[in-house]
């Protein structure tokens, strides 16, 4: 491996990452994975050392971040009996106001929005979304698998989208068996995430959207899922 996988703490938090091989700094995806974290980093790590065709892309994820806590954006009722807490706006201020300048200080990374993305799977790819609109402070954004049927999601997007500040591109998938569950909320995940990509290529440009359709169910294929959004972001 030409570049190497790092496990680092900084501000008190554990964090997992891959930095490539690079003459300079090179442009950062901040991932939000919760605990698949140490083990994907690998994974992902070989996937960009193996016909790249990207730009250099460093990848950083916070460890011990919790789904149901961290990754979502206010309180609602999951499937049964799980309860999502609503802690997104308050992991995300620690990410950009503690793990990113720790990291364009400290990392061969370079600093700014327009070096930054942010990408996440499954409720990460929620707070993905909703952490980029809110903060203003990444360039491009990836939803893979995301949850997109979260409880008020649609009506939020619709609000913020006039308002906040907006990426330069976004990156949706969906993998094509997610939407086969008995959890109501969740079967609507496909509409839920084509009304979202309809939404941002109305503020942003069609040109400026992309949405790929993935096989198998949710946690099927993770990496290769993940790797095509690095993809993506990178170019």
């Amino acid at each position: 491996m030409k570049g190497k996988v790092i496990c680092v703490e900084a501000k008190g938090r554990k964090i997992s990452g891959y930095l490539p091989e690079a003459a300079e700094r090179c442009a950062c995806c901040y991932l939000l994975c919760g605990d698949c974290a140490q083990t994907l980093m690998p994974e992902l790590a070989r996937g960009m050392e193996r016909g790249w065709t990207g730009k250099p892309m460093a990848v950083l994820s916070l460890e011990g971040a919790q789904w149901d806590r961290d990754y979502t954006p206010w309180p609602a009722q999951g499937p049964k009996g799980r309860a999502f807490s609503g802690g997104a706006p308050a992991f995300l201020q620690t990410l950009v106001e503690e793990i990113i300048p720790w990291a364009e200080a400290e990392l061969p990374i370079l600093a700014g929005r327009a070096h930054r993305c942010l990408a996440g799977y499954s409720l990460g790819g929620l707070a993905a979304l909703y952490g980029g609109l809110e903060t203003g402070a990444f360039e491009r954004l990836a939803s893979v698998s995301g949850s997109l049927w979260y409880p008020g999601w649609v009506e939020y997007l619709q609000g913020r989208l006039a308002t906040a500040s907006l990426p330069l591109g976004v990156y949706c998938s969906l993998g094509k068996a997610e939407a086969k569950t008995r959890f109501g909320p969740m079967a609507a995940c496909a509409a839920d995430t084509g009304r979202t990509v309809e939404l941002f290529r109305a503020s942003l440009g069609e040109q400026k959207v992309c949405f790929e359709w993935n096989n198998g169910p949710h946690f099927f294929e993770l990496t290769e899922r993940m790797l095509k959004a690095l993809r993506h972001l990178s170019l």
